[in-house]
């Protein structure tokens, strides 16, 4: 299903940070319903992280939309 990166006790609004690779976020989503399922675990956040070309990429069309907030027509 995916490949576990690491876990790291954290200080802050976590206790634990685990990085895993998933080829989807459905499988994502699948992992971290299958976790809070257990019931040993109150709170789980999942943020997919993007790499830097895919970040690039998604500036450069972002760029391109036209975009403009209301009022600023």
């Amino acid at each position: 299903m995916g490949k576990l990166k690491g876990i790291w006790n954290s200080l802050g609004d976590y206790d634990l940070v685990e990085i895993a690779t998933l080829p989807d976020n459905v499988s994502a989503t699948a992992l971290s319903m299958a976790i809070l399922a257990g019931g040993s675990i109150k709170i789980s956040r999942t943020t997919p992280l993007m790499s830097l070309n895919d970040g690039m990429e998604a500036m450069e069309k972002a760029s391109k939309l036209g975009y403009k907030p209301p009022g600023n027509f």
